[in-house]
């Protein structure tokens, strides 16, 4: 019970309860007539209530149409009275219900990394919220979880290592080895100019620099920065007696960079897509459009020509996007006879002749 105890333990904040017109994430926890019970999840789930004409602006007898139990609410503090908080969901705009929701996110996240640290150091989740979690909510204007995760992005910027693990025993392998040589990182702790996490806020733990080290390896495990694909398109063509081979060997210095850090495919002719993933959007921009400016120069130099199209960052959308053209390229590449075929066609009887099939205009999605 203890050890369960402390994994749901939630006081995301040092106040133990909200403010009047504080917008906060709730559970329904059970209804009683007009009368419907809360927790609120982000204040170590202390009870609350709201009126069943609180819940929705339409005119409803049946609470049960407008929510559930177990069901996650975003609602305002109207009242507090001694011990009684009273709460509603209709006075909360949907800009509060987004903002709410972000940063509830934020702190689930965070929550994950305080009992990582629990399991690791069997230190008490309130005491990790009391000393670590706490002051960076007051010192900052931004979430906690903001300022761990630029901590999480120097630890993959200074070592490489951890960027080639590809499971997760081999990223706690790749972290057990680094990190008690992470002296930079440690300057990033102590002596940022920013003072994202002072040494004194480990002053308060019987092992301070086991406790450091033990929350570059939690950040580095839960707050892996995540990868972004970058794309940018591309017009190659030459016209010289050796062109194919040209643009041939221009591809080829993408694909054979490094370890494969690029990838270059067909769109259709001359257009072409070169991708990359990358922790860091920067950064990655920089090297796809370096490798973009070098193929140019080496197309250029054989009497071609290269243009290049602005880099961004692909979404989910683009990806389903792109897979829908590339098999409607497809597509239409099958409607095209082959040359043979159409010959053969020619001495057969005028009645058996099929009629060419000719290939629709090229969509148009690239432009």
């Amino acid at each position: 019970n203890e050890k369960m105890n402390q994994e749901t333990y939630c006081q995301f904040y040092r106040q133990t309860r909200p403010q009047v017109g504080d917008v906060v994430m709730v559970k329904i926890d059970r209804m009683e007539g007009d009368i419907i019970y809360i927790k609120l999840l982000e204040y170590n789930e202390c009870e609350a209530t709201i009126l069943a004409n609180e819940l929705t602006h339409r005119k409803t007898a049946i609470t049960r149409k407008v929510t559930r139990v177990n069901r996650k609410e975003v609602v305002t503090v109207i009242a507090i009275q001694g011990q009684h908080i009273e709460c509603s969901k209709r006075q909360a705009s949907e800009d509060d219900i987004e903002e709410c929701t972000r940063r509830y996110r934020k702190s689930l996240h965070l929550h994950s990394l305080m009992i990582e640290m629990h399991l690791r150091t069997n230190v008490a989740t309130e005491k990790l919220y009391k000393h670590l979690v706490w002051p960076l909510h007051e010192r900052n204007t931004e979430h906690a979880l903001h300022h761990l995760m630029a901590i999480a992005k120097k630890i993959y910027q200074k070592h490489h290592v951890l960027r080639k693990a590809k499971s997760f025993s081999d990223m706690r392998h790749a972290v057990m080895t680094t990190t008690p040589h992470m002296d930079d990182v440690d300057l990033v702790i102590h002596q940022h100019k920013d003072q994202w996490m002072p040494l004194s806020m480990f002053g308060a733990f019987q092992k301070p620099s086991f406790m450091q080290h033990q929350l570059l390896l939690a950040i580095a495990i839960k707050l892996k920065p995540k990868k972004h694909k970058l794309r940018m398109d591309m017009e190659l063509s030459c016209f010289a007696e050796d062109g194919i081979e040209a643009i041939q060997d221009v591809l080829r210095m993408a694909t054979r960079f490094g370890d494969s850090l690029f990838q270059v495919t067909l769109l259709y002719s001359p257009r072409y897509m070169l991708t990359m993933m990358t922790n860091d959007i920067t950064e990655g921009t920089h090297s796809i459009k370096s490798m973009g400016l070098a193929m140019k120069k080496a197309l250029e130099e054989r009497e071609g020509k290269c243009k290049l199209g602005p880099v961004r960052v692909v979404t989910e959308r683009d990806e389903h996007t792109l897979s829908i053209f590339m098999t409607h390229i497809e597509n239409q590449l099958k409607e095209i006879p082959a040359d043979d075929d159409y010959e053969e066609s020619m001495f057969k009887h005028p009645s058996h002749t099929k009629k060419k099939t000719t290939a629709t205009r090229r969509p148009t999605l690239f432009s």
